[in-house]
């Protein structure tokens, strides 16, 4: 039997043998990720003749279990393999998160910069004062923030992606980083309540904010991982890191570690070190779901 279906993004008709079902898949038109659902109201004249290829698919990830006890050595040696292997996308991955976003903000202060010392020149010529000016510049240094850090949201759930995708072994390519629009809402506003939540925390004696970080850290992945709606993936978080705040704790203490290795170095060590932190929460997230990593 073939399942005839139609990607959300194009509207392109598609078709695939039954047994494909639910699996993820990336349309051969316009690339996004989609999953395979029988649509039965597709009228026959609309039908295509374009199937899928086999290697369209994704691997099949196991179910999610219940939350599973980590082993912080296990995880850190995985993790390194996997980070050799894939060593200059990863790099790339973190260091366009980075660059990207700083570039738009920082360019709006020069802008900012320039356009109020041109002002406060023409005014101290003319004897009189351009409020004009420098409202003009408050607003681009502003617009220039604001674009930077929905740049770095976007940017950070494609990061996220593709180290899920590295981490699970999954065919990954750079173009990955700029597919994060699906779930860019859902990622700010997951975000937003997340750093309120640790923030809030730490303003409580430090532990509470502790706790939160501990408990709902893996929200981003499970967003990508599992399309969740609305916030779920905040309640999801809760409930895959139950029992597993000690071995967190381990590998938070260790991105610490690799961090101030990083800095060390003039800080260009953070280009080698960071890469290597997201792959352990990104391995440390497929263990915790059950799920199998490249190396298994």
């Amino acid at each position: 039997m073939t399942i005839r279906f139609q990607c959300p993004y194009c509207d392109k008709t598609l078709k695939a043998a039954d047994d494909k079902a639910g699996l993820r898949v990336k349309c051969p038109t316009c690339g996004n990720a989609i999953t395979v659902q029988e649509s039965p109201q597709i009228p026959v004249a609309e039908i295509d003749d374009d199937g899928l290829n086999e290697s369209a698919f994704e691997p099949r990830p196991r179910t999610h279990s219940a939350p599973v006890a980590l082993d912080p050595g296990e995880v850190i040696g995985t993790s390194w393999e996997i980070y050799k292997s894939q060593l200059g996308l990863l790099i790339a991955a973190v260091v366009i998160v980075v660059i990207v976003p700083g570039a738009i903000m920082g360019l709006g202060v020069f802008i900012a910069a320039i356009l109020g010392g041109v002002g406060d020149q023409f005014g101290r010529q003319n004897n009189m004062m351009r409020p004009g000016v420098t409202l003009a510049s408050m607003v681009i240094q502003f617009g220039a923030t604001i674009l930077g850090l929905l740049l770095q949201t976007f940017l950070g759930i494609g990061q996220t992606i593709v180290f899920l995708k590295v981490a699970r072994g999954q065919p990954t390519e750079f173009g990955d980083l700029f597919r994060g629009g699906h779930y860019l809402l859902r990622a700010m506003g997951s975000g937003i309540l997340f750093g309120l939540m640790v923030f809030f925390g730490l303003l409580l004696l430090i532990v509470p904010g502790i706790i939160a970080g501990l408990t709902f850290w893996p929200y981003l992945y499970i967003l990508v991982d599992t399309d969740a709606p609305g916030l779920d993936c905040l309640s999801r978080a809760r409930e895959i890191t139950r029992n597993t705040w000690g071995t967190i704790f381990v590998l938070w203490l260790t991105s610490m570690g690799l961090g101030m290795l990083g800095e060390l170095a003039c800080f260009i060590g953070l280009i080698f070190t960071t890469p290597l932190v997201l792959m352990l929460f990104a391995v440390a997230y497929c263990r915790m779901t059950g799920q199998r990593t490249a190396l298994d």
